[in-house]
């Protein structure tokens, strides 16, 4: 029965991580495209469901620890003095973060016709949001600067990975007129030059961590070694095919604009690059929802310095 508990905490988390991450990710793709009329950037409903299924994710995985702890099965989930006694620990204080971070959200959304206060909130929201991740786990036992690397990681990854998989569904279908195309070699132009800094702030922050958790080694013998260097494979890989974008097919989206033409039969040559674009994003997208798969599994059944479960 452990085992079952465990797979619906490892889901759970890989849930709630691919929810969470589209509220910072929107957030960035929102500030690049500022001057684009990029409709899809305003709909308020959409955001609103991703904050209530967050905040239910967040909220079950309390419970789906208080049923592995009963072990009685799902009714055991509502114990309310286990609830209770849980809310006292780190994880309840990770829950209190996470909530107060997607009311700040809720009340960014709210207020999504006043920019001054949108931008505020939703950073707030998303601060409390990384926040509750430096206060439980194994990373919770890192002082001082850690937590400042911990939070900073969080909002970089978060940001990057949601930006790539609300792409993946944004640019479905190719437009196929020219104005359109127009923004969207902008955003992808602005999108290639911010990203930098937020990779940067990912690597330095993530390399920090790894060193402050493992040491210096790099021999894997340890199922959370084998596990981190997975990760570090699927970051390269992520890292590889955004290079790709920016030198190479960003550009040629430029190079459609500028020579109208087909490059088949009732297709332009720019709805076959923004096709090689939606491509190329759709395995950048995939390859993030591996890393946040292989994220759970590591904060479920192994850590850096055993094989017992945590609850993150």
């Amino acid at each position: 029965m452990a085992v079952y508990w465990l797979l619906a905490a490892a889901l759970g988390k890989w849930l709630f991580y691919l929810s969470l991450v589209i509220l910072p990710g929107w957030l960035f793709l929102r500030f690049i495209s500022r001057g684009n009329d990029q409709t899809w950037l305003a709909r308020a409903g959409l955001l609103f469901l991703v904050i209530a299924l967050t905040a239910l994710l967040a909220s079950s995985l309390l419970l789906i620890q208080v049923g592995e702890i009963n072990q009685r099965g799902v009714m055991g989930m509502f114990d309310p003095v286990m609830r209770d006694i849980l809310l006292t620990t780190p994880n309840g204080t990770s829950l209190y973060w996470r909530l107060a971070g997607l009311l700040f959200w809720s009340l960014a959304i709210a207020g999504l016709w006043l920019p001054r206060l949108l931008l505020p909130l939703a950073v707030l929201g998303t601060v409390c949001l990384a926040v509750s991740f430096a206060v439980t786990g194994h990373v919770a036992t890192l002082a001082g600067i850690s937590q400042l690397f911990i939070v900073l990681h969080i909002v970089a990854v978060t940001a990057w990975a949601g930006s790539v998989l609300l792409l993946c569904f944004l640019l479905r279908p190719v437009p196929a007129d020219e104005l359109a195309t127009e923004q969207w070699h902008d955003l992808f132009r602005q999108y290639g030059r911010l990203a930098v800094p937020v990779l940067a702030v990912m690597l330095i922050s993530g390399g920090y961590l790894y060193i402050q958790l493992l040491g210096w080694s790099v021999i894997p013998d340890h199922a959370y070694h084998w596990l981190m260097l997975g990760k570090l494979v699927l970051v390269a890989m992520m890292l590889a095919v955004a290079a790709r974008h920016k030198f190479r097919l960003v550009p040629d989206i430029q190079l459609a604009l500028m020579s109208p033409g087909v490059d088949e039969p009732g297709v332009s040559l720019r709805q076959t690059a923004l096709s090689r674009m939606r491509a190329s994003l759709f395995v950048e997208g995939m390859l993030a929802v591996g890393i946040l798969a292989l994220v759970a599994i590591m904060m479920t059944f192994v850590g850096p310095q055993s094989l017992l479960h945590q609850m993150n």
